[in-house]
C-alpha cells in the first residue's frame, strides 16, 4: 500500500472516534438553534469532518521512526515563492516553445506534487462556500490559515516533540493550497447546483423543531438524570441523614419543583422545550410525578433491571423469580416504550407515547 494509501486508511480508523466525540455537542447545538437535524446538514458536517482528517492524516503522517528522529537537528524551510516553477523547469527541462517537453513535464513527479496540494484544499473552497457562506476573501484567509497551521506543525517536529522539521516548511504549500482553495470557491456552484441552499436547510430545520423529536427529548432527560444522580450523591455524602430519601429529594428539586414553576427543567430549557398539560389549563404536580417517575425510573434503569435479571439467572430458583418479576415487568414495559419512540422516529409519528398517555401530558418547543 502507498503512503497516502495508509495515511487515508488511517484517517477512515480514526473518524468514528472523531464522529462520536463531536456528536454530543453536534446535537446540542442543532437542536438548541433549530430544534431539528435534517439528515443533510448531518451528513453535510460530517464529511466535512472525514475530509480535514484525511487532509490532517495525509501532510502530517507517516511520522519519522526512532531511528529518523534521532537524526533531526534543524528547522527546514524554503522562503522564496515559486520557488517550485524553477524546480520544474530544472528537472523537466519544460520549454514553453517546445511541444515535446508538455506530456514529459506532466508525467513529472514535482507536477504530481503540485497538484495534489492544489486539489486536496479545493473541497475546503466549496465548503466554505456552499455551507458556511464565506465570502472568496474570507475563503481564501481561511486555506491559509489551515495551510499555515500545518506547515508550522511540520516546522516545530508536531510542536517539540522531534527535534528539528521532518518535512520542509515551505512557502509555495501555503501559496498553492490557498490556490486550492479559490479555485474550489469558484467551482462550487458546479457540484452544489442540485444540494438546497443553506437557508433551506435552516428552514426545513426550524419546521422539524416545532414537534420536539424523541431524541431531543432523550438528550433533555439524560442532562437532568445526570443532575439528579450528582445531586443525590451529594445529599448521600453530607447530609447521611437523608441518604435512603436522597434520590426522591434529588428528583424533587431538579425535576417536580421546575417543572411545576416554569414548564420545563433544566434539561428541558436547555433543549428549548416545555410540558404541559392536554385535559387542563396548569399542569398537576400528579402530572408530573407520573411521567417522570415513570421515565427515570421505569424506562432510563432498563439496561440495569436487565442486568439484575441476567445475574439472578444464573441460580434460578421460584423464590428467585418471585424477587426477579417486578424487574422482569419493569424490563419488558421499558423494552415496550423504546420499541414505541424508536418507531415514532422512524415515522416522524406526532401521536402521544405512551408516558404522555397516562400522564396526560405533551412537550411543545419554545424556538422561536
Amino acid at each position: 500500500m502507498t503512503t497516502y494509501g495508509i495515511s487515508i486508511l488511517q484517517a477512515f480508523i480514526m473518524f468514528p472516534v472523531i464522529a462520536f466525540l463531536m456528536t454530543l455537542p453536534f446535537l446540542i447545538y442543532n437542536y438548541r438553534k433549530f430544534g431539528a437535524i435534517p439528515w443533510l446538514r448531518a451528513l453535510i458536517i460530517y464529511s466535512l469532518a472525514l475530509y480535514l482528517l484525511n487532509m490532517y492524516c495525509l501532510i502530517i503522517f507517516p511520522v519519522p521512526t526512532l531511528l529518523q528522529a534521532q537524526k533531526l537537528n534543524g528547522f527546514k524551510m524554503q522562503l522564496i515563492p515559486f520557488a517550485f516553477v524553477k524546480d520544474i523547469i530544472d528537472e523537466t527541462h519544460f520549454e514553453l516553445l517546445n511541444p515535446k517537453t508538455y506530456i514529459p513535464t506532466l508525467k513529472s513527479s514535482c507536477i504530481y506534487v503540485v497538484a495534489f496540494n492544489l486539489v486536496m484544499f479545493m473541497p475546503l473552497g466549496i465548503y466554505l462556500r456552499y455551507y458556511f457562506k464565506f465570502n472568496l476573501l474570507k475563503t481564501f484567509l481561511v486555506c491559509l490559515g489551515i495551510s499555515l497551521f500545518f506547515e508550522f506543525t511540520q516546522l516545530t517536529g508536531l510542536y517539540g516533540i522531534y527535534n528539528g522539521s521532518y518535512r520542509l516548511c515551505d512557502v509555495d504549500d501555503l501559496i498553492i493550497n490557498s490556490t486550492g482553495g479559490v479555485l474550489g470557491y469558484i467551482i462550487a456552484p458546479v457540484f452544489t447546483f442540485f444540494l438546497p441552499s443553506k437557508n433551506a436547510i435552516d428552514n426545513n430545520a426550524y419546521q422539524m423543531g416545532k414537534h420536539v423529536s424523541v431524541i431531543r427529548e432523550g438528550i433533555s432527560w439524560c442532562v437532568d438524570y445526570l443532575i439528579v444522580i450528582i445531586l443525590s450523591s451529594f445529599i448521600t455524602i453530607f447530609f447521611s441523614v437523608f441518604a435512603i430519601l436522597a434520590n426522591l429529594i434529588a428528583f424533587i428539586i431538579i425535576i417536580i419543583l421546575p417543572i411545576k414553576l416554569s414548564g420545563n427543567t433544566i434539561g428541558q430549557k436547555f433543549m428549548k422545550y416545555r410540558t404541559i398539560s392536554t385535559t387542563s389549563k396548569e399542569l398537576s404536580i400528579w402530572q408530573i410525578f407520573v411521567k417522570y417517575l415513570f421515565i427515570f425510573y421505569v424506562m432510563l434503569p432498563t439496561p440495569f433491571y436487565l442486568l439484575v435479571v441476567c445475574l439472578f439467572l444464573g441460580n434460578f430458583n421460584f423464590l428467585i423469580f418471585i424477587i426477579i418479576l417486578p424487574l422482569i415487568i419493569l424490563n419488558l414495559i421499558g423494552a415496550t416504550v423504546f420499541i414505541q419512540m424508536f418507531i415514532h422516529w422512524i415515522k416522524k409519528d406526532t401521536a402521544p407515547l405512551l408516558y404522555e398517555k397516562i400522564s396526560n401530558t405533551k412537550n411543545i418547543s419554545t424556538i422561536s
